[in-house]
């Protein structure tokens, strides 16, 4: 296997590593919630939100998914195929329309103060104010490109 392909693989497994410790600590973080308040959801846990251990969740699933995109897209281009080279580009778009939407949405905070300083890009609130959109346009294109790119180690031997 070529040292290239190797490397892209590497860094998807670290991605996709930091995806999975990422959404262990939200649900433990909202677990906790639900045992502290019984009657509540693991939704309600989860959207009340202790720092820092929401944060970092956030942080590690953003994060996570973007090294995954990225680096199963360079592992899969890497690996050769029109095909998977073709279909690789898809996962990576619709990542890249998350960070789209997440540079509009980022704008918008302060749009009722007209002399207040715009906030600056920041995908952990949008990724923790839209969780499902994130699911939807980040992780799932992360899950799609790591296995396009573990389909390349198939592809290879």
């Amino acid at each position: 296997m070529a040292r290239g392909l190797r490397i892209g693989l590497w860094i998807t497994a670290v991605g996709v590593a930091a995806i999975a410790a990422g959404l262990a600590v939200l649900l433990l973080d909202a677990f906790s919630e639900v045992l502290a308040h019984p009657g509540i959801s693991l939704v309600d846990g989860y959207q009340i939100g202790r720092l820092p251990w929401t944060a970092i969740g956030v942080d590690l699933v953003v994060l996570g998914s973007t090294v995954a995109v990225l680096g199963g897209t360079a592992a899969s281009w890497l690996a050769g195929g029109a095909l998977r080279r073709l279909i690789s580009v898809v996962p990576l778009a619709v990542a890249g329309f998350w960070v789209f939407l997440a540079v509009i949405e980022s704008g918008t905070e302060g749009a009722f103060c007209a002399t207040c300083a715009q906030p600056g890009f920041d995908p952990t609130t949008v990724a923790y104010s839209a969780p499902e959109q994130a699911t939807l346009l980040l992780i799932l294109p992360a899950a799609i490109s790591a296995l396009i790119a573990a389909e390349a180690i198939r592809g290879r031997n």
